[in-house]
């Protein structure tokens, strides 16, 4: 019974994603990505392109645009776990919550518990310098070749649905502070 309750509660999880595509767009990649209502916060017009009176966690997968020539670093498996926030010369308030959400992120369990879900799951490669970038990515999850969806949405609804309450709990510790710096209605 308890089991069927889980799964239920997984189902419920995934069935909340938002998903944006390419809002803004990159010059190189296109992507998608998947939040919870409640996991984005801005005031002001602020926004990801302004750099300015904004706060979101989500994740994302991205891929090529078409012609692109780079060093490949695009997997449809690999779902990124994201925060975003001003730089730290731009908003250092904001971008504290950032590093601290994002320091509580690493020392929880959701590396061991990806694992135990049969993921791989790698610390992001600049999760250490939150303060220096607007995006950090805290983890990549590795979704296994058995388990992948044809469709970004579905490999990110995936993980979320194995992860996702982990995060989630976590992003409700911080957001008082979050509620109180964009107003309570956001």
């Amino acid at each position: 019974m308890k089991d069927g309750f889980a799964a239920r509660k997984k189902i419920n999880m995934a069935s909340r994603l938002v998903f944006r595509r390419d809002d803004p767009p990159d010059r190189f990649n296109s992507w998608v990505y998947g939040y919870l209502p409640g996991w984005e916060w801005a005031k002001n017009r602020g926004d990801y392109v302004s750099g300015r009176d904004f706060f979101k966690i989500h994740r994302q997968i991205d891929s090529p645009k078409p012609g692109y020539t780079g060093a490949q670093r695009f997997l449809p498996s690999k779902v990124k776990l994201q925060v975003e926030s001003p730089k730290i010369n731009t908003d250092s308030h904001l971008n504290k919550i950032k590093r601290d959400l994002v320091s509580a992120l690493l020392n929880s369990e959701l590396r061991e518990a990806a694992v135990r879900r049969g993921f791989t799951c790698v610390k992001g490669r600049f999760a250490d310098q939150a303060g220096e970038n607007k995006s950090t990515t805290v983890f990549e999850v590795l979704v296994p070749d058995s388990r992948l969806n044809a469709h970004d949405e579905g490999n990110i609804a995936l993980v979320h649905s194995a992860l996702g309450n982990i995060v989630d709990e976590l992003v409700k510790t911080f957001a008082p502070k979050l509620n109180r710096y964009f107003g309570e209605g956001n």
